[in-house]
């Protein structure tokens, strides 16, 4: 499983992307020594190369760390600059093999709604996670957020959330109030289900019309078995033997 995430899915000019990026092996377990390379090319057909290798692609110092950590497991920064789409292509090297995946950012001159996503790029999936929005109005807001979610994540019951399972998918929303300027936080505790490995997709936001114009990608890491006794069972990571 490969996966990348940006704080934002549409940026204005001039603004830094926070870019995460997770890597786990065929039977999920986290990778923390992978060949990360990240082209990303821009409106001008011309790309940049952030990797591993030429130190521009960060290893956390938590990426081995067994259960709960918000920390990306690889991360980068990249300046964005004219408008357009950028188009960005990933690749990570690892005993497995080669695993390449792409997506995109927007850069507009202007947004209705600036949001700003923090949450996990790889879960442990025994325990429950945050996922948390800062939006920040240009024109004044009345109405309803919508957050989407599969319909297989439990979610934590809050004051001001109403949940609605539609389908395959928990559709999430608030109503809200916000006037041009001001900026508000929003978010909510899930708990996805304990399998892997897996990706999981979520969003994308929706305000009124406007919408994220990419998803949020969750890596989900190994979870193993191990017998103690003829009485008790153990679990933990299968990183973790």
């Amino acid at each position: 499983v490969l996966v990348i995430n940006t704080d934002k899915s549409i940026y204005t000019p001039n603004e830094d992307a926070f870019i995460a990026i997770g890597v786990l092996d065929d039977t999920g377990h986290m990778v923390c020594d992978a060949d990360v390379v990240l082209n990303i090319t821009d409106p001008n057909g011309i790309t940049t190369t952030l990797s591993t290798s030429n130190g521009k692609i960060k290893t956390s110092d938590e990426c081995s760390v067994l259960g709960v950590t918000n920390l990306p497991d690889y991360y980068t920064t990249y300046s964005v600059h004219g408008t357009g789409d950028y188009s960005l292509d990933l690749t990570a090297t690892t005993p497995n093999g080669v695993k390449t995946i792409k997506d995109n950012i927007v850069v507009n001159n202007s947004v209705p709604f600036d949001v700003k996503r923090d949450g996990p790029t790889r879960i442990y999936p025994l325990v429950p996670y945050t996922m948390s929005f800062t939006i920040t109005a240009n024109s004044e807001f009345n109405g309803k957020i919508v957050e989407y979610v599969p319909a297989s994540f439990a979610i934590t019951p809050q004051d001001g959330l109403d949940v609605k399972t539609v389908d395959n998918t928990k559709e999430l929303s608030w109503i809200v109030h916000i006037k041009n300027g001001d900026s508000i936080n929003l978010g909510y505790e899930f708990d996805a289900p304990d399998v892997s490995p897996e990706l999981f997709l979520v969003g994308p936001l929706q305000i009124g019309s406007f919408k994220e114009t990419r998803q949020w990608q969750i890596a989900s890491d190994a979870i193993a078995f191990v017998a103690v006794n003829s009485a008790t069972m153990t679990r933990f990571t299968a990183a973790n033997p």
